[in-house]
């Protein structure tokens, strides 16, 4: 692929210089930066440095930022609590979009409200801003404060843009996942969830583990509401060596109560 670098005006390309940009993204959309623009005409507002330098690419409209292993590209909104880590950024104006490379880190978190806090690895970020929207098109980890972490082999996370915390508003893993925490597993090909209405639904080849219990199914449905997770397309649940199945299982997480609908089979080893 060939490419068209024009560099920077008065910016040094060694590894030893620091390059610091801002730049606004106006409800327009002109994508342009402006000092003498107030802080409240600008929907959103990043600060960069990068460590090794940066190129424009006039030709394509883009920005290119980068930095070392030692130390990384800093992208840091101004408008709400965002920080994006990586070996390079680049940042395409027209699309405002950035993709970032190498060893990328997210951190999102709003002040005085731990629960928010989420932590977004891996080695290439999609993000496009004005949607809010993630992707991890070679996989990675995200990990909430509670400790609970999901792994996939893609992953694409919807932020809440109206909000100042960038909150998760909902997300979706396939080519396989695993979600894992303090009380249990979820394995399976794909995965989503809406964090607004308390739901995740897992499906293909589904196994779970949870407080003592393991089960499989094809189809898994998680209600935080409800309290409930529903097992479905010949669900098996075990406990030792006993183990239970019907078309459908119902376990309560509140109760510990097992719920099971149709033509029900088990064993019980004493």
């Amino acid at each position: 692929m060939k490419r068209f670098w024009v560099p920077l005006l008065l910016v040094c390309l060694s590894v030893v210089s620091i390059v610091k940009a801002e730049i606004k993204m106006t409800p327009d959309h002109t994508g342009h930066s402006n000092p003498a623009n107030s802080k409240s005409n600008s929907a959103y507002q990043w600060e960069i440095k990068a460590p090794a330098g940066s190129e424009m690419d006039l030709k394509e409209d883009k920005l290119l930022y980068f930095g070392t292993v030692e130390s990384p590209v800093t992208l840091t909104s101004v408008t709400n609590s965002f920080k994006l880590t990586a070996r390079q950024v680049v940042y395409y104006r027209g699309r405002e979009m950035f993709f970032a490379q190498g060893e990328v880190v997210i951190d999102g978190e709003e002040p005085g409200a731990p629960s928010q806090h989420f932590v977004v690895a891996g080695e290439e970020v999609i993000y496009l801003v004005s949607r809010g929207e993630l992707e991890l098109p070679q996989g990675g980890t995200v990990q909430n404060q509670q400790g609970d972490t999901l792994r996939a082999s893609r992953i694409l996370i919807f932020l809440d843009t109206h909000s100042s915390s960038q909150k998760i508003k909902s997300f979706e893993a396939s080519g396989g996942f695993e979600l894992s925490g303090v009380r249990g597993r979820l394995t399976g090909d794909a995965l989503r969830g809406d964090n607004g209405q308390g739901f995740v639904e897992a499906t293909g080849d589904i196994y779970l583990q949870y407080n003592g219990l393991s089960g499989t199914a094809e189809k898994a449905v998680y209600s935080e509401y409800l309290k409930e997770v529903h097992l479905l397309g010949e669900p098996l649940l075990y406990q030792g060596e006993d183990y239970i199945t019907g078309e459908k299982i119902i376990y309560h997480l509140d109760t510990e109560q097992v719920k099971v609908i149709g033509p029900v089979k088990a064993r019980l080893c004493r």
